[in-house]
C-alpha cells in the first residue's frame, strides 16, 4: 500500500516516511525524529526547468 508509513535509517538519523497519491501525482513527505519534515512530489523536468532555470541552457 503507497499510504503506509516506513520507517529507515539514513547515514545515522531515524527517518520516518509516508508515501500517498494526491491525484495522478506522487507525493512523499519525510520527516525525522525531532520533527523536520521535507516534502517532495513529482513534477515535469520541462516544468522544472521552465519555472526555475530559465537563465539556463539545460540540455533537456
Amino acid at each position: 500500500s503507497m499510504d503506509e508509513k516506513i520507517s529507515f535509517n539514513l547515514d545515522g538519523l531515524e527517518m520516518t516516511a509516508f508515501n500517498h497519491y494526491v491525484g495522478n501525482d506522487s507525493v512523499a513527505i519525510f520527516n525525522d525524529l525531532s520533527g523536520n519534515s521535507n516534502k517532495a512530489s513529482e513534477m515535469n523536468p520541462e516544468t522544472t526547468k521552465s519555472a526555475y532555470f530559465k537563465s539556463l541552457n539545460l540540455p533537456f
